[in-house]
């Protein structure tokens, strides 16, 4: 057997499938929490309605390079003792009105608008690494919270078992009492255990309730979980090959990771600022053209019209404008210069995250290894205390000392399993390798 499934056995081969804390009303697995986490989790929502707002801005963005047409209207009544009067003759109405549709064009305006809608679409990108980066952040916390709550609800059986234990012992010490062979104190060493096991019992139920709504805050509104399911090998990525290799999984965070991608767009943003600056020493050109309609201003009558069209061509070139071109200039080079040193200090980063989940994988991989023959260790000690104090060859002392040592190696395994599938999933984020129906 392999390493990998010797590893897979060991963390799914006894882990429980819900208990009493998660009465069966509502049951769920790792798979659906993912999926409505993927629906319901405000912050990946948020991260999706910026991909919207920024689709908005390019949307708005179209609205300079496309021609613009308007229609205006305009009324106008003038007091009559205003208006220009002379020999007793009016020059003028005391109404007018006008009605203008016109067109313009942005013919040219030294490149800024094509590099603005460039930066937008790119930005635009930035926004979707953005989203896949809270995705797999967020995919990993419901992972760790899942087996948070598993890990608790495990806990919560190891001292129900050894409560059950516990009262067995004292019945034990109690009958042998009435057959006199046991003394009051014997009786109150087994009382007094037995009390102080639940206090333990008591504090895990209110992890396994802490943990369950902490993941069920994770994945969103609107979600319930009475139970939850232990997940399979598949979906919790052990004995996957790839997580066995450290230059491997470098290699593909190096290249798969979203805030990577984003950094990157971020630099392109900034190349491409420092081009949007040399508009600002180009000239600009405009075309209009309008089709009006208005009253004759010297008519009397309300309807008389005249109209007629007009074209034009606008042009403007500023030949000194306080260096504020030149500023502009050395603003996007120097945001351009700390686009690459993050991105650089971002790779480094990033690697480091990566070599960091792979040796926290290793340990607990070790640790579990090293708990499981704990267990076994514990479980036959306990036994052979068992026997010796049935023959007089150890003390009650002894007993609860092995029961204790027992108990602990259990919580300590448990704690270490669930302490791999986190660790597994934690290597999966750093090294991206998540799928979307993880």
């Amino acid at each position: 057997m392999s390493p990998r499934s010797v590893i897979a056995a060991l963390v799914l081969a006894t882990a429980p499938c819900g208990g009493p804390a998660f009465a069966q009303q509502t049951d769920l697995d790792l798979d659906t929490a993912i999926q409505q986490t993927l629906q319901n989790n405000p912050e990946i929502n948020a991260a999706r309605q910026r991909i919207e707002k920024q689709e908005g801005v390019i949307t708005e963005l179209r609205g300079h390079i496309v021609p613009n047409l308007a229609l205006t209207v305009a009324f106008q009544q003038i007091d009559p003792d205003l208006v220009p009067e002379r020999d007793g003759e009016t020059f003028g109405s005391d109404q007018n009105w006008n009605a203008r549709l016109t067109l313009t064009q942005i013919l040219y305006a030294g490149g800024q608008v094509w590099s603005t809608g460039r930066i937008e679409r790119t930005r635009l990108l930035s926004a979707g690494a953005e989203l896949e980066s809270v995705i797999n952040r967020v995919l990993f916390q419901v992972q760790s919270r899942y087996f948070a709550a598993l890990a608790a609800q495990a806990e919560i059986q190891v001292h129900q078992d050894t409560l059950q234990l516990l009262e067995q012992e004292l019945a034990a010490v109690q009958q042998r009492r009435d057959a006199g062979g046991a003394s009051r104190l014997e009786v109150l060493r087994a009382q007094v255990e037995l009390a102080n096991q639940k206090a333990p019992l008591v504090a895990a139920r209110n992890n396994a309730r802490i943990a369950r709504l902490q993941l069920l805050q994770t994945i969103g509104p609107g979600t319930r979980a009475d139970s939850l399911a232990q997940p399979s090998t598949e979906s919790v990525g052990l004995g996957d090959p790839a997580l066995d290799d450290l230059d491997q999984a470098v290699a593909s965070a190096l290249a798969n990771r979203p805030e990577l991608l984003a950094a990157r767009s971020r630099l392109d943003i900034a190349d491409e600022s420092i081009d949007r600056t040399r508009s600002g020493y180009l000239p600009r050109l405009n075309l209009s053209a309008d089709y009006g309609a208005e009253k004759v201003r010297f008519a009397d009558s309300f309807w008389a019209t005249q109209h007629g069209w007009t074209l034009g061509l606008n042009g403007s070139w500023t030949l000194f404008d306080g260096l504020s071109s030149k500023g502009l200039k050395h603003q996007a080079v120097a945001e351009q210069t700390i686009a690459q040193l993050d991105l650089q200090a971002l790779e480094f980063s990033i690697e480091l995250d990566v070599r960091r989940a792979f040796a926290a994988l290793e340990e607990q991989q070790e640790l579990l290894r090293a708990t499981a023959t704990a267990v076994e260790q514990a479980t036959e000690s306990r036994r052979l205390t068992n026997l010796a104090f049935q023959s007089g060859g150890v003390s009650q002392l002894d007993v609860f000392a092995a029961r204790v040592a027992l108990a602990q190696a259990r919580l300590n395994h448990v704690r270490t399993k669930y302490g791999v599938l986190t660790a597994t999933a934690d290597l999966r984020r750093a090294a991206a390798m998540y799928t979307r129906g993880d």
